[in-house]
């Protein structure tokens, strides 16, 4: 699960928080370079550069860049659209991977958009691309909605020295379709807890070091999603036990249960992958 931290606008005058505001205590979205603007209620467009560790020598985008702004889009068009100061965490996630970016882009926008609210979630959509207009990604996620006021956040200024390296999201294999990680201080939220877009980069991590064990064929993951069953303690080794539940010739579906080291479930990460033609 991941926590957003926002002072929704009001419309009885009130002001609009800042780019800062949105990000406060964020060390995940701060050490990736977010920065994020709102639109009218319910909408918002979330910028990160493109360089750097976010990029691989192929030109190819970090998963943890889009996972990380698929969520905070999502969070912050939620909370946006709402007439009262709010938090909460993340229900759901479904990234669809579509592109790369442009070797020339140097931006990527996340833009998020409320599709609706039910009780005490809501679901936003977010469309992703590079400064160029690519398409990199879509997402849509579900957001739970809890009042909490600003003096009750537990967000602070993030300690520059603890901010997220997309380089540590490495994962452990530690058996046949077994991998572990032990989160350490850059990957958590404002609430001390594993950030969800980590968690679901963490996840692709896992599923990529199951289908390496396969003995031939290459595949490329065009969708992977989370559904987020309680929060991920920051003081406990995850365990991501992974197995292909469709193997077709151009297809595979692989599902992922993330555990605590106490057995307990927290998350179950479902990707779906296809077949790339063998290099010429």
């Amino acid at each position: 699960m991941t926590t957003i931290d926002s002072a929704a606008p009001t419309r009885s005058g009130g002001s609009k928080p800042g780019r800062d505001d949105m990000f406060l205590g964020a060390v995940v979205e701060k050490g990736l370079g977010m920065s994020a603007e709102l639109g009218p209620p319910g909408h918002i467009v979330v910028r990160a550069p493109l360089g750097g560790a976010v990029r691989g020598a192929d030109g190819s985008v970090s998963k943890a860049l889009l996972s990380v702004a698929s969520d905070a889009a999502t969070g912050l068009a939620v909370y946006s659209s709402l007439d009262w100061e709010a938090m909460g965490t993340t229900a759901e996630l479904r990234v669809d991977l579509l592109g790369e970016p442009s070797g020339a882009a140097t931006m990527l926008e996340a833009t998020g958009r409320l599709l609706g609210r039910h009780g005490d979630f809501g679901t936003a959509v977010v469309d992703i691309r590079d400064d160029l207009g690519n398409v990199l990604a879509h997402s849509v996620g579900i957001m739970s909605i809890d009042r909490v006021p600003r003096s009750a956040w537990r967000a602070r200024h993030p300690d520059p020295s603890r901010l997220f390296d997309p380089d540590c999201v490495r994962v452990v294999p530690s058996g046949p379709g077994e991998s572990r990680v032990r989160p350490v201080g850059g990957m958590l939220n404002s609430m001390r807890l594993l950030h969800g877009g980590v968690l679901m980069a963490l996840a692709d991590a896992a599923q990529d070091a199951l289908l390496a064990e396969e003995p031939a064929g290459r595949f490329r993951r065009v969708r992977l999603g989370v559904d987020y069953l309680r929060p991920a303690r920051a003081d406990s080794e995850l365990v991501f036990r992974s197995m292909i539940r469709r193997a077709g010739r151009r297809l595979r579906t692989v599902q992922t249960e993330i555990s605590e080291a106490n057995g307990k479930l927290v998350a179950i990460a479902t990707g779906t992958t296809v077949a790339l033609p063998d290099p010429a």
